[in-house]
């Protein structure tokens, strides 16, 4: 006779559903910016429920959606349960945080279209990193603003990120530095005048990067201060040592061409 195997007792409904009520509800304020609150929320809890094996437990959560806000939401709420995860949902965190980043990168990069704003390699890695450190570093309502860039508020998000920078009284000198030069990178391409804002503030606040200076540097010539420019890669000079040599034929590089725009032949051919 064979013995038919025994089934493995599932636990009642309401018993699941509450592994992920305390979650939920802690996202509330979260979710409240969506415009169609209970739709993206349904689907944010459906992505939950399957990233936690639950996404049998509801036949509407099959066919929910992916997109920009519920990754967004699903990222926040799985760095809440962080210290609750097995290592095996903990491997998602990451690929949420990178599909975010790509998502960002793409809406900036096709909305760069500023005359005389060369968007080389160094300056992509650049931004990408700053979308990355924000995901990372940056609290809930910064990683709010990436989501709006995303869906293609740029405005909106940029300024979000320049309020929250300007109100963190307590934040150190350097962590406040580090907010505005992401700011900075963001808005490199889009928006001269709120990067060339954020530029100025994190050199006043820490002059040591000399990349600081090269970007504050192309954003003045952008905007049409030479005088600016100039002084601030002179400045940059002057405080680097002899040893950094890369660093500082960039930055005589950046000085001659101020010279030529200015009509100084002889002193760009020295620089």
């Amino acid at each position: 006779m064979v013995k038919e195997p025994i089934k493995k007792k599932k636990r009642p409904l309401t018993v699941r559903w509450g592994r992920l009520t305390a979650g939920a509800l802690a996202l509330t304020a979260f979710l409240g910016w969506y415009n169609d609150v209970q739709v993206n929320g349904r689907n944010f809890l459906c992505d939950a429920m399957k990233i936690i094996d639950l996404g049998d437990a509801f036949e509407m959560c099959l066919a929910a959606p992916a997109n920009e806000k519920e990754q967004l939401a699903l990222l926040e709420y799985l760095k809440e349960r962080k210290d609750q995860l097995s290592p095996e949902h903990l491997e998602k965190l990451p690929l949420l945080e990178e599909f975010l980043v790509n998502r960002v990168f793409e809406r900036l990069e096709a909305a760069s279209g500023l005359n005389d704003a060369p968007i080389d390699s160094r300056t992509k890695d650049d931004t990408r990193e700053a979308i990355r450190e924000t995901i990372k570093e940056g609290d809930v309502e910064e990683r709010r603003a990436l989501a709006m860039i995303s869906e293609g508020d740029l405005d909106g998000g940029l300024e979000l990120l320049s309020n929250l920078a300007s109100a963190s009284a307590t934040r150190s000198a350097l962590e406040n530095g580090a907010q505005w030069r992401r700011i900075g990178r963001l808005a490199y391409g889009v928006d001269t005048l709120r990067a060339l804002d954020a530029y100025e503030k994190v050199v006043a606040l820490d002059p040591s990067d000399p990349w600081d200076a090269i970007y504050l540097g192309r954003l003045y010539k952008r905007a049409g201060n030479l005088h600016e420019a100039r002084l601030t890669y002179e400045r940059a000079l002057a405080l680097l040592p002899a040893i950094e040599e890369r660093d500082r034929s960039v930055l005589h590089d950046e000085v001659g061409d101020v010279q030529v725009s200015q009509g100084d032949l002889s002193g760009a051919l020295e620089s």
